[in-house]
């Protein structure tokens, strides 16, 4: 598959929970949201990685753990084989301009008193330092990328609509030409026909730029469209890797089968559960699908189910795959 990328190695994210004055004084043990529960994951150089699932699963605490943006509780993030955490001062301006992020909200991301020309130009400015003309050149040539013209510059971010802000957040991301973009729900707060316009845009300059991307969408038909490999994520966990390919038509985890059948078709209504009524993260030892697995079984309950390969680079964490 090529060079890694970015390696995560048993990577634990927890965040405390806080205690009354009244468990304080029983002494009750301090408890944790374990907002990324021991997860492993490659993204190989020239790849757009999917990770999809559920509101709340940890998608985007991966993205900020990745630019040092969260405590890292346990566990290696290395980017081009060197661990994040040993990155020095001196060494984070050339790490934050290699790694970029595309913010999931166009509307709060962008400084609403600035202009586009300061909002696009700062991150070159404060990474690169370049003259005047260089600065006038590579403004004009990013602009030009994402779809936008010369008379936008001077405009303010509330005279665009969401798909113009989003393309403003993107040509700020890719000015210092990033060598992997982290792109977190970049569609999800957009019409559906500006999220096909900026799906294909981000397509195109990944094919152009050979951008590596790691892709974060709760929408499984979207990450279908863009990515090249898909991790399913559920509270906290990978329960699967897979090809693109295979997505739709030899998924083994049950959840994964779930979010497919989830996919609006015509008048099919989808019926919920009340699986949220606990947030099983805080002290759940087993599968973290049990409670809403058509399949479940003892050992699933009392056993946490481990990655393994089913096919070519195709794994899944559950004790009885559905085949």
């Amino acid at each position: 598959m090529g060079n890694i990328k970015i390696d995560i190695d048993n990577l634990k994210v927890y965040f405390p929970l806080k205690l009354s004055f009244l468990d304080i004084l029983k002494k009750k043990p301090a408890q944790f949201i374990r907002a990324i529960d021991n997860i492993s994951l490659k993204v190989y150089e020239n790849e757009v990685l999917g990770i999809v699932g559920e509101t709340g699963c940890g998608k985007s605490t991966i993205a900020k753990t990745i630019l040092l943006m969260n405590p890292v509780t346990d566990g290696v993030i290395k980017y081009q084989g060197k661990d994040i955490q040993d990155i020095k001062k001196d060494k984070l301006k050339k790490f934050y301009s290699d790694v970029q992020l595309i913010w999931q909200d166009p509307y709060s991301s962008l400084n609403p008193r600035m202009r586009v020309y300061e909002l696009i130009s700062r991150p070159f400015i404060k990474f690169k330092n370049p003259s005047k003309e260089e600065l006038t050149y590579k403004i004009d040539e990013t602009v030009n990328l994402v779809g936008l013209n010369k008379n936008d510059l001077g405009k303010y971010p509330h005279e665009f609509s969401g798909g113009g802000r989003q393309r403003i957040v993107i040509a700020r991301a890719l000015i210092n030409k990033p060598s992997l973009l982290i792109a977190d729900e970049p569609t999800s707060s957009l019409d559906v026909s500006i999220q096909a316009q900026i799906l294909n845009l981000l397509k195109s300059l990944k094919d152009n730029f050979n951008l590596t991307m790691l892709f974060i969408s709760h929408n499984i038909s979207v990450v279908n469209y863009i990515s090249s490999r898909v991790a399913v994520m559920f509270f906290g966990r990978i329960v699967e890797i897979l090809p693109k390919s295979e997505l739709f038509i030899n998924n083994y985890h049950y959840y994964t089968h779930d979010l497919f059948v989830s996919i609006p078709r015509g008048i099919k209504f989808i019926k919920r559960d009340s699986f949220y009524k606990k947030d099983y993260r805080i002290n759940h030892n087993g599968c973290i699908y049990y409670y809403r697995c058509s399949n479940p079984k003892e050992d699933c309950l009392n056993n946490i189910p481990t990655l393994r390969e089913i096919s070519k680079d195709h794994f899944v964490a559950c004790h009885y795959p559905k085949t």
